[in-house]
């Protein structure tokens, strides 16, 4: 138990081999997403009218946008729950999967009757405004001091803002191909 919790945190490893395997996971991610939205577009024309090409859009939908909304969802519940909350923990848990399953379920209503276009934009905009929006409600409720040793949370809420930029500009994107 103790070597995984080790491995999760990588409290083992300097700052900057943390930073290094932070980023090794950004690259593996962009690598398995844009296969996922490659396989689809190839297949697209010859197998989106099938159920089960629907059902594998509707999932990398939900992997690669509901996953994200979901933890920063996470984010936004650690920040609004009150403190004295008893099951706080629980709490922040239940909801990460309530928005993670309400994305799943939206990804595959949309997807199953050929609306694929529509959920991904949608997505997308929820994304974008989770990711942008977190450091305004830190700096507006002044719930985690970036200043006063909050550097995790500074952290966070930077590369929570850049979530919601590249979430911004796939839309853009998206909308600027369906044009």
């Amino acid at each position: 138990m103790q070597l995984v919790r080790g491995l999760h945190y990588a409290r083992y490893a300097p700052l900057s081999l943390r930073w290094l395997y932070f980023c090794s996971g950004l690259a593996a991610t962009a690598l398995a997403a844009s296969g996922l939205v490659v396989f689809l577009m190839k297949r697209r024309r010859s197998s989106g009218e099938q159920a089960l090409f629907r059902l594998a859009e509707a999932l990398s939908q939900t992997t690669l946008i509901g996953f994200p909304t979901a933890t920063l969802a996470f984010f936004w519940a650690n920040r609004c729950l009150p403190v004295t909350l008893s099951g706080r923990t629980m709490a922040e848990i239940y909801f990460f999967f309530t928005v993670w399953g309400l994305c799943a379920a939206h990804a595959l209503a949309l997807c199953m009757t050929r609306h694929a276009a529509s959920g991904w934009r949608q997505q997308l905009v929820l994304l974008a405004g989770t990711g942008c929006a977190l450091p305004l409600l830190d700096l507006v409720s002044g719930s985690h001091p970036w200043m006063q040793g909050g550097g995790v949370f500074l952290t966070t809420d930077s590369l929570a803002f850049c979530t919601g930029l590249i979430a911004l500009f796939a839309l853009l994107k998206l909308r600027k191909s369906a044009a």
